[in-house]
Order: structure tokens, then C-alpha cells, then sequence
């Protein structure tokens, strides 16, 4: 493990604040390191973790800090900060496949799943050209949806 992803599992796991910051999380790492290497093993992530425990549990023995921070790290959670879908009623109409219209009407059945390749063909007759979407019936719109 990386010092970044390392750094990102502490502040994930809620040990990066109060008495442990950013640089207390970089030295532990640093210190837990072999010279010359970059990334921890597991036995040195535990003795990564230990210094942390000590720094944030001063008032455990060093066993207990140990043990209470390991359990703290198995049982975090990692959070989710990515861009939440609004479902509202513009959501809904934009992607209500009754409403779509000329060659997007094409890509879905009737049923308003999509055709795949069958759908980016040119007209449901596949002939390769636009007579399908053409429909010179009186009752229908230049847009192609039929009239009451």
C-alpha cells in the first residue's frame, strides 16, 4: 500500500482528526517503511497502525491502542462521494421513451428498452435510407406523432 491509498484508508476509517493529522499519518508510514521501499507490507501497515494507536490512544496501554485501532480499521466502511442521480419528474420525462420522435423513436421498441445495433439502422425497414420515418399520412404531424 501506497502512502496515498494509506492516507485514504485513515481518513476513511475516522482516524485522521483530533490528535492525529495528515503529517502524523505520513511520518507513521515513513517510519514503517524499509529504506529504499515504497509501499508497506501487511506487517508494516500493523506497525504503521500501532504508531498511529499510540498517538491517538495516549491514554491505553500500548496493547489496548493496538487492538482498538485494528478493530476500528476492519470495521470502517468507505464512503461514497460520487454524484448522486436526482429522480424528479424532469428525469422522468427525458427519459420516457413514448415521447421520443423521429430517428430516437427508432432506437426502442414499444415496450421502451433499446435495440442495440438493430436500433442505429437506418428506419425500421433497414433499407439503408429514410423512407420509414417519411409517413405521408394526414394524421400525422411533421414530427411524425400521430393526431388524435
Amino acid at each position: 500500500m501506497d502512502n496515498v491509498k494509506f492516507f485514504k484508508l485513515c481518513k476513511e476509517a475516522h482516524i485522521v482528526g483530533g490528535k492525529v493529522a495528515r503529517p502524523d499519518v505520513d511520518l507513521a508510514f515513513t517510519k514503517s517503511l524499509n529504506h529504499g521501499e515504497r509501499k508497506l507490507n501487511y506487517d508494516q501497515f500493523l506497525h504503521a497502525l500501532g504508531i498511529l494507536a499510540e498517538k491517538k490512544h495516549p491514554e491505553m496501554s500500548k496493547d489496548q491502542a493496538h487492538q482498538k485501532m485494528q478493530d476500528h480499521v476492519a470495521s470502517a466502511h468507505p464512503e461514497s462521494k460520487s454524484t448522486k442521480v436526482a429522480d424528479d419528474a424532469i428525469l422522468h420525462k427525458m427519459t420516457d421513451t413514448s415521447q421520443y420522435t423521429g430517428a430516437h423513436k427508432e432506437r426502442f421498441d414499444k415496450d421502451g428498452h433499446g435495440r442495440g445495433g438493430a436500433g442505429r439502422d437506418m428506419g425500421a425497414n433497414n433499407k439503408g435510407d429514410l423512407s420509414s420515418f417519411l409517413d405521408r399520412d394526414p394524421n400525422v404531424d411533421n414530427r411524425g406523432v400521430k393526431r388524435g
